[in-house]
């Protein structure tokens, strides 16, 4: 993986993916920020519900904004970085941004701005886990200085070609920055008695 779509909602917690994609940088990867914008969100509390406003708005302030943002946080990040700003609903615009992107995952906060009417990160980076043909990366927000760093990895899996593909995502990343990987396969109780036990446990 050698390029990375962090989308950012213009929060503080959105923001905590910059540290991990600044590391990333360190390590010779390519950045693109992505900041979606929707105006009915910001003209209405419920933008589910709303009608169009009786008069026309000037909506180039929003992407005008948008891009200041994100040329902000590229500079006070010391970020070289794609800057790119897209008018939708976020998670729906993220993956469909990202499947023509000539990015090879997404790296993005579990969280972000909460409140009513703004980009909920929490449901966001689900819809987009479930929804993105290509790797997710999702970064707990830290409040804490420390620097990031990558030594072991988990790998969980349940026997299907599906979940082994993450392996060899992961696999490609631990022999990049010589981290540790430890693989997961959760089983679930049998009605086996106990003798055969040690029989379906290697099977699995």
């Amino acid at each position: 993986m050698q390029k990375f779509l962090i989308p950012l909602d213009g929060s503080k917690t959105g923001e905590s993916a910059l540290k991990w994609g600044k590391f990333l940088a360190q390590k010779g990867k390519k950045l693109e920020l992505l900041r979606c914008y929707h105006p009915l969100a910001s003209l209405y509390s419920f933008p589910d519900f709303a009608t169009p406003p009786p008069v026309s708005y000037d909506l180039s302030g929003f992407a005008r904004f948008a891009r200041q943002y994100l040329e902000e946080v590229a500079k006070e990040n010391e970020l070289e970085a794609t800057l790119t700003v897209k008018e939708g609903d976020p998670a729906e615009t993220i993956v469909i941004y990202d499947e023509t992107s000539d990015s090879d995952a997404i790296l993005m906060a579990t969280h972000g701005q909460g409140g009513l009417g703004k980009w909920l990160l929490g449901s966001t980076a689900t819809k987009v886990v479930r929804a993105s043909k290509k790797p997710v990366l999702l970064i707990r927000p830290d409040e804490s200085d420390a620097e990031p760093k990558l030594e072991k990895i988990l790998v969980c899996l349940d026997g299907s070609e599906l979940a082994e593909r993450g392996l060899s995502r992961a696999a490609d990343l631990a022999r990049e920055f010589g981290a540790s990987l430890k693989l997961y396969r959760a089983v679930d109780e049998t009605p086996y008695p106990m003798s055969d036990i040690q029989t379906v446990l290697l099977k699995a």
